[in-house]
Formats: C-alpha cells, sequence, structure tokens
C-alpha cells in the first residue's frame, strides 16, 4: 500500500548566478586607453571587462550575470568604465578586441587609498 509519492531535483549541473554588487558610493573610477602593442595605435572596438568579486578567469563563462562593469573603446581607443570600483576589493579584468590575444588578470585589488581616478592603458598584442 503506497502512502505518499513525490519527486525532487538536486541541483542543476550549472553554476550559481552571482549576484550583482551594488555601486560603491566611495569608489574608484576606471579610464585610459587600449592600444596596439606595436604601434601604439589605439584599437576603436576593443573590449575592458571588470568581472564580480569572486568570479576567476578559470571560471569565467562569459555571461553577462558575471560582468561587474565594462567599457568599449572608442575611436581613439578610450575607454572609461560606468560603474566605480570598490577600495579594498579585489576583481578580476578582461581586455580583448578582434585581431589581438585577450588579456587577462586575476586578483587587481583596488587600494583603500587609491586615488578617485586612476587611468590604466593596456597594449594588446597582435594574433
Amino acid at each position: 500500500q503506497v502512502l505518499q509519492t513525490g519527486s525532487t531535483t538536486v541541483g542543476t549541473g550549472a553554476a550559481p548566478t552571482p549576484v550583482p554588487s551594488p555601486e560603491p558610493q566611495d569608489g574608484v573610477r576606471i579610464e585610459g586607453s587600449i592600444t596596439d602593442l606595436d604601434t601604439g595605435r589605439p584599437i576603436p572596438g576593443a573590449i575592458f571587462l571588470v568581472l564580480e568579486p569572486g568570479i576567476a578567469l578559470d571560471t569565467f563563462q562569459w555571461t553577462a550575470d558575471e560582468v561587474y562593469t565594462s567599457d568599449e573603446a572608442d575611436r581613439q581607443g578610450y575607454y572609461k568604465l560606468p560603474l566605480l570600483l570598490e577600495r579594498g576589493q579585489c576583481y578580476t579584468m578582461i581586455v580583448g578586441a578582434e585581431g589581438y590575444w585577450p588579456y587577462g588578470e586575476d586578483d587587481v585589488c583596488v587600494n583603500r587609498d587609491a586615488d578617485a581616478l586612476v587611468n590604466l592603458s593596456v597594449r594588446l598584442e597582435k594574433k
């Protein structure tokens, strides 16, 4: 005699979705230029990504939920991240452009005493 039946699912096999961080009120603005390593010329359309804290290069799944802030370089190679980075927090940063080797770095930490504006210029190498 059956007294009770039911079913359940444990896990979905996917990584947990990170919860977006709120923008810090007293953070650090990152801006700069993205240029060609050999020529020094700007790379229009290059992308600068900052991942949510806790997301590393080896776990990044290339979903929008994992990106804290990003910008695309203009015709002069200039970018300006729209969200401030939190002081005392560490991030993974990725820079890439079509025809260039992508560059990524884990654990880029923002010092508590960092200036309110940091100019971070990147030079990419052609493939």
